[in-house]
């Protein structure tokens, strides 16, 4: 995956309402590589979004969805650029995927959160800094600030991580190297 990410500016958008009231569209285009997490990769398809959100989509990054096929086959049909689909835990049903990114790649700070989950957004921050990468830019991370637009309650998800110690992690040792820079 070195090709993905080595030497390449890369935008990874998360799916904070907060990020509905910027204007980062062109910003966030303009980047090499624009990673898209979970279902908000749908905002590619809503012309309205263009101006807070982008449209562009090189990877789509995601845990894994009961019914991705039918999901991913829906996303294909209203985003017609490619775009690489990167699962970030293990599954059997790879032959879907374009890469997946193993437990082992994560084990590293997996105990520092337990016995709480680690986010999707947080799993791909931590990836990329296993890469040489120009610079990272991270859009619509609030950690829980306010809720994730298409989840209109609070989930039993949320219960399973630990957001403020993400969100800590993440400044101490991601947004204070310089690479990466959270645009809020």
């Amino acid at each position: 995956m070195k090709e993905w990410f080595d030497g390449k500016s890369i935008a990874v958008i998360g799916n904070a309402k907060s990020l509905f009231n910027k204007n980062y569209g062109k910003e966030i285009d303009s980047h090499d590589v624009v990673i898209r997490i979970n279902k908000g990769i749908e905002v590619c398809a809503n012309s309205k979004l263009i101006l807070s959100h982008g449209k562009k989509v090189d990877i789509w990054c995601f845990n894994l969805y009961k019914s991705l096929e039918n999901f991913d086959n829906f996303m294909k049909k209203q985003i017609p650029q490619n775009y690489k689909r990167l699962q970030m835990n293990y599954s059997p049903l790879t032959g879907h995927f374009d890469s997946t990114i193993s437990e082992t790649a994560i084990n590293e700070v997996k105990n520092i959160f337990a016995p709480k989950k680690i986010t999707t957004g947080f799993r791909i921050l931590h990836y990329l800094t296993k890469f040489d990468t120009s610079r990272v830019d991270v859009y619509g991370f609030d950690w829980k600030e306010t809720p994730t637009y298409y989840v209109n309650y609070v989930s039993k998800s949320d219960f399973d991580h630990d957001y403020k110690k993400e969100k800590e992690y993440c400044f101490t040792n991601y947004f204070n190297s310089g690479k990466f820079n959270l645009k809020s």
